[in-house]
């Protein structure tokens, strides 16, 4: 199994540092999905952190499970992180604005794009990375 480029830390502190860094960037990435997915809906909103942070703390090992079984997940939840990136652009009052005026329906279609540029580039990045044969 690959692993990320991540530098190992010859200290505590260090390895302390890291792993806040990065779980402070997971925790942005989940508050921005459920913000998504809520499309401004408060309750939602609360609902949605309320029951993703038992998630996160106990499926973690779960989903590593999963994940290794079947690595498509991992396709799948970057085409639905991307599918909604896609709606919260075109759903900004100034995009839609601006869609609206050149006559495109701005919800679908931008989370279709949305999907297919955060798989093309994942897609990418794999085979710039893959090892020579």
């Amino acid at each position: 199994h690959e692993h990320g480029e991540v530098k190992a830390q010859p200290n505590l502190w260090g390895a302390v540092a890291t792993i806040m860094i990065a779980d402070g960037v997971m925790s942005l990435d989940n508050v921005l999905a459920i913000v998504g997915v809520a499309e401004g809906h408060l309750g939602l909103i609360i609902f949605g952190l309320l029951l993703s942070i038992p998630l996160v703390v106990f499926g973690a090992g779960f989903g590593l499970k999963l994940i290794d079984r079947w690595p498509i997940i991992v396709w799948a939840g970057a085409g639905l992180l991307g599918w909604v990136a896609g709606e919260m652009i075109a759903t900004d009052p100034s995009v839609a604005a601006w869609l609206d005026r050149h006559g495109d329906p701005p919800d679908v279609a931008a989370a279709i794009t949305g999907a297919v540029v955060v798989l093309a580039i994942a897609g990418g990045i794999k085979l710039a990375h893959r090892k020579p044969a």
